[in-house]
């Protein structure tokens, strides 16, 4: 047993020891990138209660503003999956609660080794989270808030920031993997308009895997030298 531990320790380390041969040569360069994961509320109570992780689903756009740092802009849509409450089974059946969100952030990056090939890095921002309530497909409205506001429903649009820390390991000079952990906190307290609940400060964290394709923003080729 120890051994096969040994081993698999060994391998590990050999895909995430970084590359003293190469270094980062991207700078000054675009990327964009797909990215799949998961994600799970651990905030506020009623996010939290019974949250079950589904899937996140996004794209980014990068710009490396040297060897060390570049900015990012990042769209993901995830939700959580909700155990029913017996008001909800009797009102719906069998019912699927579901809260989506959908984040916008505008990330700081600065990667930790730079001159291997194969790095880690972290970062940081703020950014503009849009986060709904569902229930078999339909949105759901708060009673209080609709007799209080005229609109009934349960949806926010709130600033948040975040923090991130991850690793990219290159295929060629203009391919990557990246996998990295983000955590949210979302300021979405308002007990004033939704006093029925889903009214707290909002706090989650994601997963995620991605492909990154990196392109060149200035360099321009003339069209005679392609015809060449």
């Amino acid at each position: 047993m120890h051994n096969r531990l040994a081993v698999v320790a060994v391998l590990v380390g050999l895909v995430l020891l970084p590359s003293v041969s190469s270094a980062f040569t991207n700078e000054r360069m675009g990327a964009i990138s797909g990215v799949v994961g998961g994600m799970l509320y651990l905030a506020d109570e009623d996010s939290k209660d019974s949250a079950k992780p589904r899937p996140s689903f996004g794209g980014t756009g990068e710009y490396s503003m040297s060897a060390r740092s570049a900015v990012r802009l990042d769209i993901t849509v995830g939700w959580n999956a909700y155990s029913p409450s017996a008001e909800d089974r009797e009102r719906f059946g069998h019912p699927k609660p579901v809260k989506i969100v959908n984040s916008n952030i505008l990330s700081y990056i600065r990667r930790i080794n730079p001159d291997s090939e194969r790095f880690l890095y972290a970062g940081g921002g703020f950014g503009l989270y849009y986060w709904r309530y569902k229930i078999s497909g339909k949105f759901q409205h708060d009673g209080d808030a609709n007799k209080k506001i005229g609109s009934g429903k349960i949806f926010s649009f709130d600033p948040g920031v975040h923090a991130l820390a991850g690793y990219e390991y290159p295929l060629s000079e203009s391919v990557s993997l990246q996998a990295e952990a983000l955590g949210h906190f979302i300021f979405s307290a308002n007990e004033e308009d939704r006093p029925s609940g889903w009214n707290g400060n909002d706090a989650y964290v994601a997963i995620r895997l991605g492909v990154k394709v990196y392109f060149d923003l200035t360099r321009f080729v003339p069209p005679e030298d392609l015809e060449e």
